[in-house]
């Protein structure tokens, strides 16, 4: 069926130290053939994955096709050539946004945030200081005021343009 499907689940390397790795989607139609592969471009979520920890992956992808989807296969695709992995607590369901924004209240941990730009800002979920809930999300060792956090926003559809968007944080 038509429509946006949220995907997540959990992956880390066999034998590599770190690979970059991004994500593509084929579907299957009623009589099990090979029906379309989502575009590239709208099914990706780059990421870096190593072999010492588990990493948390998650996107939104729009399939558009007509006919009945009867499975999906979400492929992990890595950027210099095949690789053995671990993977584990796969899902893919319906999308309905309630927000933009995932895990802004950062109570799972520092999941889908990272560092914007280059440098040494390092992020990382924290219980010692939250307005609300039991975490917040600490930013150290910015090298200028515009360095600090940031989010995948390109999980094409999800922002439309012409359309106004309200962001609101709290910031202490």
């Amino acid at each position: 069926t038509e429509g946006l499907y949220e995907f997540s689940g959990w992956l880390r390397l066999r034998n590599e130290a770190e690979r970059n790795m991004a994500f593509q989607l084929i579907i299957y139609d009623d009589v099990n053939q090979w029906r379309s592969v989502v575009e590239l471009s709208k099914a990706t979520y780059w990421t870096k994955v190593s072999n010492t920890e588990w990493t948390h992956f998650w996107g939104v992808m729009d399939v558009s096709f007509t006919g009945i989807m009867t499975s999906a296969t979400i492929v992990p695709v890595f950027l210099s050539g095949p690789t053995d992995y671990y993977i584990d607590d796969v899902s893919m369901q319906r999308y309905t946004p309630d927000t933009i924004i995932k895990n802004g209240g950062f109570e799972e941990g520092d999941i889908a945030w990272f560092p914007f730009w280059y440098g040494t800002t390092t992020i990382e979920a924290t219980s010692e200081d939250a307005r609300t809930g039991d975490s917040s999300l600490l930013v150290t060792g910015r090298e200028a005021s515009w360095k600090g956090i940031s989010q995948n926003m390109k999980m094409d559809p999800l922002m439309m343009p012409g359309v106004e968007y309200e962001l609101t944080a709290w910031v202490k």
